[in-house]
């Protein structure tokens, strides 16, 4: 990260190894939801899937303001012929704070990411949200 004044600037490279690669753990268990973005699947016994990422941060910290401006990318290393696991990643967010004293402050954020068509009943995962909200803290 590079600080200059109330601006500063960050990236992240990521190499990740994932997917259930343990031997005894049944996929057929899980009790929790799936990964969206099919992270959960796996190639072969003992042999996690790999991918790579990276995203660049670029932020304003004021008195009154708070801005990001992020985007990143993630790219699978191996192509398992499942399309929501073998699209990359694109996904860009804009997040802007406005603070009334230094515990209460509004934010919006807006998620802008690939649509990528879901192999599950035709369905498709748009990504694009926009959120809001106030939040106090203590």
């Amino acid at each position: 990260m590079v600080r200059r004044g109330n601006w500063q600037l960050s990236a992240e490279v990521i190499y990740d190894e994932y997917g259930f690669r343990r031997p005894g753990f049944d996929p057929l268990d899980i009790t929790w939801g799936r990964s969206i973005y099919f992270r959960d699947l796996h190639n072969a016994l003992g042999v996690p899937l790999t991918g790579v990422g990276y995203y660049v941060n670029l932020g304003y910290d004021g008195p009154r303001w708070t801005v990001m401006l992020n985007y990143g990318d993630f790219y699978p290393n191996q192509q398992l012929g499942i399309v929501p696991h073998d699209t990359p990643n694109h996904r860009g967010l804009v997040k802007a704070s406005f603070h009334f004293t230094p515990m209460l402050e509004a934010y919006g954020v807006a998620l802008i990411e690939n649509t990528v068509p879901l192999n599950i009943d035709g369905r498709v995962r748009y990504g694009n949200e926009i959120i809001g909200g106030v939040q106090f803290s203590m």
